[in-house]
Order: structure tokens, then sequence, then C-alpha cells
């Protein structure tokens, strides 16, 4: 009986040893992630978002998007891709059109589009922040509420007065998790305030957006970036 054991065990390893070497061998298939961010007013109310590579199909980032939507990553295959963003209706008319964006192995992309002086346009955001100091965290901020001029505020940040447009803050040590205060004057003459929080413990970069969403109500929203969220 215990050479038969024995005899088991001796033809059982081997295989064990195959099937674990044969699963840690496969090869990991090379992706890069790619997310959209609506805060253009176009005609539309809703819109499609797609990608497609040379010769490939057209991969789906987004569908019947409503502006204000900040749309968590997904993955890619890298290499060169075209992106769209249609109307979601029967016309599916063409609204903004990026003719060629690089998508690198293990890269984090952010494809915005917003309103520009000529009509909807995307811009491609690098989510990844790289610092000498390891320690050092990075802050971005877009402002769209055009007209307005909203503070934003923190026990390591005061931004006031902000005009629409881009502004950047770097931390030279990890501020941990912060709640953000966005206060703007209502045309009654009173202040309303809005609140976020980043946890910078989980990634290198945040972003904070503020915005009209699709009430009239000036909004404020905070993504960590180059992570992957639940």
């Amino acid at each position: 009986m215990n050479l038969i054991k024995s005899i088991h065990l001796f033809l059982l390893v081997p295989m064990l040893l195959h099937a674990e070497t044969a699963s840690t061998s496969e090869p990991q298939e090379e992706v890069g992630y790619v997310r959209v961010w609506h805060f253009a007013d176009t005609v539309a109310p809703r819109l499609h978002f797609s990608a497609t590579r040379s010769g490939g199909t057209a991969l789906s980032l987004g569908r019947s998007v409503i502006p204000g939507r900040m749309l968590a990553y997904r993955p890619m295959q890298p290499g060169r891709y075209v992106v769209q963003a249609i109307s979601a209706d029967e016309s599916q008319n063409e609204i903004a059109r990026l003719a060629s964006v690089e998508l690198e192995k293990d890269s984090f992309l952010t494809l915005l589009l917003r309103q520009t002086p000529s009509g909807p346009a995307f811009t491609v955001l690098d989510d990844v922040y790289v610092s000498e100091n390891k320690s050092a965290k990075r802050l971005r901020v877009f402002q769209f509420a055009s007209g307005h001029r909203p503070s934003l505020k923190s026990t390591d940040v005061f931004i006031p007065a902000m005009d629409e447009g881009y502004t950047e803050q770097i931390f030279q040590r990890n501020p941990g998790r912060l709640g953000f205060q966005m206060s703007h004057r209502l045309p009654n003459g009173r202040d309303s305030t809005q609140t976020t929080e980043i946890n910078f413990q989980s990634s290198a970069s945040a972003t904070i957006v503020i915005f009209f969403d699709r009430y009239g109500s000036l909004t404020v929203r905070a993504k960590n970036d180059a992570i992957l969220e639940d």
C-alpha cells in the first residue's frame, strides 16, 4: 500500500511542477489605460466615445455619456488610435475627433472633451506623475465654469478667485488625505460651498474639476490619477 502511495506521489509531483511552470511562464498581455471625461457643451445631450487602431475595429470608451461624467480607466493594447465622439441619437453626428493618440505600455491617459472657441475638442492628459522627490504629489485643477471665479481651499491649498483654465500645484511632501472646499458667490449675493476629498496615499497625482452640471449648478469633483479604482 505504501509502495502504491509512493508511486502516485512520484508521478504527481512532476505534474504539479509542470502546471506551476506553465502558469507562471504565460506572457502577460501588454496594455495601457484610457479614460474619458466629458466637459463640453454640445448640441447632443449624450455622446458615444470610441477609439480605433489602424486596421482594427472600434473600441467603445463610453456610451450615452452626459456632460460631467468622469469615466473609469479601461485597458487597451498599446498603439496609435483615432478617437471619436459622436451623438448618441439616430443622427450619430461626429462632435469631435482626435486624429492620433499614442498609447504606450503601462501608460495612463485621460481624454478630456472640453469646450473651445471653435467647438468641442479633446485634450490628452498624461496621468502618470514622476518626480525625483519620491514624496512629491501633484494636484491638477481644471476650472470650466465660464463667468465664475470660485475659490478652492484645504489645509495645504488656497487658490482664490480662479479664472477659467488650468492650475497645478506640487506638494513636496505627501499631504495624505485632504478635504477641499469650493466656494463661490451666487447671484443673490450669498456664498455657496461644496466639498470633495482626495487621498494622496493612493496615487502620486489627482485632479479636481469645477464645472456646471446638467442642472446649471456649479459643481466640484475629484479623482485620483493613474490608479485602477473599484
